[in-house]
Formats: structure tokens, sequence, C-alpha cells
């Protein structure tokens, strides 16, 4: 691993404490809006374009594996997650969204770091990849729908059009790029050079994303300080809950150790930079939707990188 996957949180925190210093002394907050979706589409376009089509074979021939891995995914969690909003943001229905969004939409890209730093099965791990990314967006409108219909006031066209331009996008542009190397060499150079530098890539454009984030939603975040506490322990429950869950759940099942690290990792790391760009699509009206969302991964990959630590100690 290079330098910058190993000090990627933070990194991630310099780029968001750069941001609210940005957005709170300077006018850049108003032009930070726009940069938001646009980074975010780059990073996603960048994940598909790296993405290999072919894992989800693979995925499927370890049945126990992927079984155990969409369980806790997409049907523990939601509920798990439901359970802690109405616990914690009670009062606030754009805090328990955010929080929806977050939590049940697992990692694609960031994950396979902390796996590789515990000395997990990577590509055990990479081969949930496009399942976890393909299920997720279908199933995110269906979970908002399920908890929260009556509430957000949002037809299924809308979810489902915020999703066509996000996630289908930069889908389609990967997709375009991987045809067309075949006939143009200076985009095949391109491409190669990007799925070459894909991490760094990824980070960069993340990084852009969140300081752009940060920048822009400065003054929410000195309006509403205490959230940041409220977020640090319902995702501390989360990270504390899920981590034992899936401990037991691995050693029922006989899981070996390197199997077992990849199985945290899939249901511990969430994919914030795609339910950020369906929030800032879907929500604009809802500024602590966001809020919660830019939140998330502060705490997220500092705690990611320290159960990284652990588990490779206790496998010492």
């Amino acid at each position: 691993m290079n330098l910058a996957a190993i000090y990627q949180p933070l990194l991630i925190i310099a780029a968001a404490l750069a941001g609210i210093g940005l957005g709170y002394v300077t006018d850049f907050r108003e032009a930070a809006a726009h940069v938001i979706t646009p980074a975010l589409m780059a990073l996603l376009y960048v994940v598909f374009l790296s993405a290999d089509g072919g894992q989800l074979r693979a995925a499927f021939r370890n049945v126990r594996f992927t079984v155990s891995a969409l369980a806790v995914n997409f049907l523990w969690t939601p509920i798990f997650c439901y359970g802690l909003g109405l616990l914690f943001f009670h009062e606030s229905m754009d805090m328990q969204i955010g929080l929806m969004m977050l939590l049940v939409t697992p990692c694609t890209d960031w994950y396979l770091v902390f796996t590789a730093q515990a000395r997990g099965n990577t590509l055990l791990g990479a081969s949930l990849l496009p399942l976890n990314l393909t299920l997720q967006i279908l199933l995110l409108p269906v979970c908002l729908a399920l908890f929260y219909g009556d509430t957000i006031r949002m037809t299924d066209a809308e979810i489902v059009r915020s999703t066509l331009f996000v996630l289908l996008l930069p889908l389609g542009l990967a997709a375009c790029s991987r045809l067309l190397r075949r006939f143009i060499p200076r985009i095949a150079y391109c491409v190669t050079f990007l799925c070459r530098w894909s991490d760094n890539a990824q980070l960069f454009f993340l990084m852009t994303a969140v300081l752009a984030m940060f920048a822009a939603d400065s003054s929410a975040l000195f309006a509403h300080p205490i959230l940041f506490a409220d977020m640090l322990l319902v995702m501390l429950i989360f990270f504390a809950v899920n981590y034992a869950l899936v401990r037991r759940l691995g050693v029922w099942l006989r899981f070996r150790e390197a199997d077992l690290t990849a199985l945290h990792f899939t249901t511990l790391a969430r994919n914030s930079p795609l339910a950020l760009a369906i929030a800032a699509a879907a929500f604009p009206d809802r500024p602590l939707t966001i809020l919660a969302l830019i939140i998330g991964p502060l705490i997220e990959l500092p705690v990611l990188a320290l159960i990284a630590q652990r588990i490779r100690r206790m496998r010492q």
C-alpha cells in the first residue's frame, strides 16, 4: 500500500478541517456547493472504471460468506439503523434519513484498504464489490420508502431520477471508456493510467468532495455542534454491535480468520460518497440529512483504522 492509502483517514480529516476553515473565513462556501456532485461523480467514475464485474461469479461460489454479508448488510443493518434513528434522533427526521442513507450502503472502495491492513482475504472481500454496489442502488429507495415513505414526500420517480443521474452517468462513462480503449490508443492510455492510480485518484476526488461539502455546510456545522457528539455515539454503537455480531457469526460458521476479517470490513465500512451523491441530488432542501452524511466518514475512517490494528494484533 502507498502512503496515501495508509494515511487516508488523516488526509480526509485534514480536508474536512480545511473545508470548515475556508467556508468560515472566505466566500468559498458559495462556490463549494457546485463542486460536490461533480467531484463525487468523478469518484464514482474511477470506482466503476477499476471494478471487475467478473468478480461477481466468485462471490456466488463462496455461498456462506456471500449470504452472511448480504444478511448483515441488507436485512439486519436497515432494521438496526431505523431503531438507532428513533432512539437518538426522534426529534429530527432529517437526521434519521441521513443515518439510514449512510448505514444501509456498504462501502465499495476503502473497505479493501482496511481489509489489507488487517491482513484479511482482500480478494474475497473484493468479490462482493459489484454485488454490494448493485443491491444498494436497488434497495436504498426501497428502504427510504419502507421506513420514511409518509414523511419524506418524495416520489419513486424522483429517487430513480436522482439515482440515474448520479450513478448511471459515471457507470455509462466508465463502460464507454472500457469499450473505446479497444479502438482509440489515447483513451486506452488514459484508462490504464487511471486504473493503475485508481486508489490515489479516488482519494483525491474524495478529499475534494469532503473539502467542498464541509465548506458549503460550515455554517450548519457551527449551528449544530451537538450533532457531531450524537453521531459519534450512534456510530460507535453501530460499529461495536456489528463487530460483535459478525465475530460471533464467523465463529459459528467456522470462517478462516482471513475470511472473517474480510466479512468484518464489508459489514462495517459504509459507502458515504454514494449516499452523499444521492442525497445532494435528492434532498437539497434537507441540510441536516447531508450534514449527517458528512459527519459519518469523519468518525468511520479513524474507527476502521483502529479496528484494523486490533484485528491484526489479535491474529499475531
